[in-house]
């Protein structure tokens, strides 16, 4: 008699993040909830700033921030309904670089030094998230699949030859042994709009390697979000200016950096994180495993949606997920792409919570997955949970 279980089935959450209140700094969370807090906007958006259920969301949200790693995970699996997941890292230091920027030149001073103190803590607070993602992974081991976060600026991640080579091996000896490294990473998390182009030449070099050796890398691509609070930033590469894409390497100067300025994400969003950018890349490597996050889901229209459908039919490596989209009709306008799509195509679309920034967005990560069973059939989230995630992590 044969008493071997059958091999349970992967189920993943291909974008999410564990990170506790070590990780995210108060100020911008703050500044993240504001930035929502606004009659403006879809109804999946706290309504306004008096709002009971919206101040609910807000004490939600603390509450699983405040609660340890392995906890913050605990509750995911008991809610999010996959086995394994993809928690992905953030990097605010160079976010938190411009914060605080007042006018009055005593108060920019007091500014400055409080800055300053933040952005050491950020240089720590990197390396503890870094430690935390790890140790669980070592706990739950192929159940938790962690991203390392990229940013060209950090030193120490990359190292530059007199004759002008890079040399990518401090980032990519993070990487798990299958994928050359020497530690316990399975890829890589991108977060242009906090300061950098897609197409830095240090970034460039990496999308090599990572194309060379099949290493998934995820970008958050939307119109919301994170972005730098600084006036102005040294960017390499390429931007996105007045409907093109044109070379840059120096200071880019920004008209939009106020904590108050409800611009200030969606300028820099289109300066340095526009799909047109992400074409570009892929234009120089067809074959990267590459995740443009939430489908590029703007506030108002769907360009980026458009483009990245189209890239995504263009180019092998390109793929999306459809995380943090909380509101059941964009939900199903994004399972309508997905329909349509041909067989090469509809492979690449990947499940993904967003878990738990998600919960500034929605009652819970219950209602999350209720909205996206309501949306999708038993196959459809199969393919979407098990098959194409799978693919994209090399995991089969």
């Amino acid at each position: 008699m044969n008493c071997m279980k059958e091999p349970e089935i992967l189920t993943i959450d291909a974008h999410c993040h564990l990170f506790n209140h070590e990780v995210l700094s108060w100020r911008l969370l703050v500044d993240f909830i504001l930035s929502r807090m606004r009659p403006r906007g879809t109804r999946a958006r706290l309504e306004a700033a008096g709002d009971i259920s919206g101040l609910k969301r807000i004490i939600r949200f603390f509450k699983t921030g405040l609660m340890d790693t392995e906890n913050i995970y605990g509750k995911l699996l008991a809610e999010g309904a996959c086995n394994t997941v993809v928690p992905l890292m953030f990097d605010l230091y160079y976010c938190m670089k411009g914060a605080g920027r007042s006018d009055g030149p005593g108060q920019r001073k007091a500014c400055k030094k409080k800055v300053k103190r933040a952005a050491r803590k950020e240089w720590a607070v990197l390396r503890m998230q870094e430690e935390e993602l790890l140790k669980l992974a070592a706990a739950h081991p192929g159940r938790v699949l962690p991203f390392y976060v990229v940013d060209p600026r950090r030193p120490g991640n990359w190292l530059h030859g007199p004759d002008g080579t890079i040399d990518v091996s401090p980032m990519t000896d993070r990487l798990v042994p299958e994928l050359g490294g020497k530690g316990g990473f399975y890829g890589f998390k991108l977060y242009c709009p906090n300061g950098y182009s897609p197409t830095d030449p240090a970034l460039m070099a990496l999308y090599e390697y990572c194309e060379r050796h099949g290493v998934p890398l995820t970008a958050h691509c939307s119109g919301g979000g994170f972005a730098s609070f600084s006036p102005s930033i040294t960017v390499h590469g390429h931007v996105y200016r007045n409907g093109e894409i044109v070379p840059h390497d120096g200071v880019l100067e920004f008209r939009h950096y106020r904590l108050t300025d409800k611009l200030r994400v969606k300028e820099k969003a289109e300066l340095l994180n526009h799909p047109r950018l992400w074409e570009k890349v892929m234009e120089a490597f067809p074959r990267l495993r590459l995740n443009l996050a939430h489908f590029g889901c703007q506030d108002e229209g769907m360009e980026w949606t458009e483009l990245i459908y189209g890239m995504m039919e263009k180019f092998p490596g390109l793929h999306t997920d459809l995380s943090c989209i909380t509101e059941t009709a964009k939900l199903r306008e994004m399972r309508e792409y997905f329909l349509k799509a041909p067989e090469q195509v509809r492979r690449k679309f990947l499940f993904g919570s967003d878990f738990y920034l998600n919960l500034l967005f929605l009652d819970g990560m219950k209602e999350y997955m209720e909205n996206f069973r309501n949306t999708f059939t038993e196959q459809e989230r199969q393919e979407l949970m098990t098959a194409n995630p799978s693919a994209f992590l090399g995991l089969s």
